[in-house]
């Protein structure tokens, strides 16, 4: 287990987070939302974006939503889940410098 998705070995979060922090550096934090495909790793699933036909292969999400997605589950609390994110960590998107916006 790990504090945080970012910290998490071995977890496919981790791997899109990484990439995307080197990626990001070649493109003005604008361009974030329009150059999904460029911000992900190659040896994953990539994301197809919002759903429409045709649809294209992919998850039927774009990065930071699903970045959003991956930080807002993990910061539930159930008794059948074994941690979550402390609720004094800021949000994920804050934590990589990602304005909500993009």
């Amino acid at each position: 287990m790990a504090p945080t998705p970012e910290q998490s070995d071995h977890t496919s979060i981790k791997l899109r987070i990484e990439h995307w922090k080197e990626k990001a550096k070649e493109f003005n934090p604008e361009q974030y939302a329009e150059l999904d495909e460029n911000l992900q790793p190659k040896s994953l699933m990539p994301f197809a974006g919002n759903p429409r036909q045709p649809m294209p292969p992919g998850i039927a999400f774009n990065l930071l939503d699903y970045i959003e997605l991956v930080d807002w589950t993990g910061r539930q609390i159930r008794e059948d889940k074994r941690g979550y994110i402390d609720t004094n960590t800021p949000p994920l998107l804050q934590r990589l410098n990602i304005s909500p916006q993009h």
